[in-house]
């Protein structure tokens, strides 16, 4: 194992890092910031509750302490109605209290299996002590019901850690 000292490295190529890299504050320097990336548990029908047109479903796992970047939702499996009284559905990604303050509801997202990237949510640009994110799942249609839906769907955020002031 080769060991670098406190004079530091500087590359003059690409470079290519093979396994896992740590970072904190302090590196890269305290002046600079890396974008990291979020990535949720799948929300599916057994996550939701039948007899509703609506619901919220709350994401584990979110960092605290953070300045949100940007965010998207992505379908995982073509999303579909078993029932011709729910004719559609769409997504939000926030918080309780704010179900759109990540991403606002956007088009109807049934036979959509892709990255939705609705408009932006009014959290974005904001500091985050300690979010609990929540996918809030709306059937539309006649007499909707979640019952009748078939969903795979995870969130992607984007965000910048946030050290102490000094």
């Amino acid at each position: 194992m080769k060991f670098i000292d406190a004079a530091g490295v500087t590359f003059a190529c690409p470079v290519t890092f093979e396994g896992t890299i740590t970072t904190a504050p302090s590196s890269p320097a305290t002046a600079s910031f890396m974008v990291k990336r979020w990535v949720s548990n799948v929300i599916t029908q057994a996550d939701l509750t039948g007899g509703q047109a609506s619901q919220s479903v709350n994401l584990t796992g979110f960092p605290g302490g953070v300045v949100l970047a940007a965010s998207y939702l992505q379908t995982t499996a073509t999303s579909s109605s078993s029932n011709g009284s729910t004719t559609g559905a769409t997504l939000s990604l926030g918080i309780s209290g704010s179900t759109q303050g990540y991403l606002a509801t956007g088009a109807n997202v049934l036979g959509a299996a892709a990255r939705l990237a609705n408009a932006a949510g009014t959290l974005l640009g904001c500091y985050r002590a300690g979010d609990t994110p929540q996918i809030t799942i709306t059937a539309t249609g006649g007499a909707p019901d979640l019952a009748h839906l078939t969903i795979s769907v995870r969130a992607v955020v984007y965000y910048l850690e946030v050290s102490a002031e000094s």
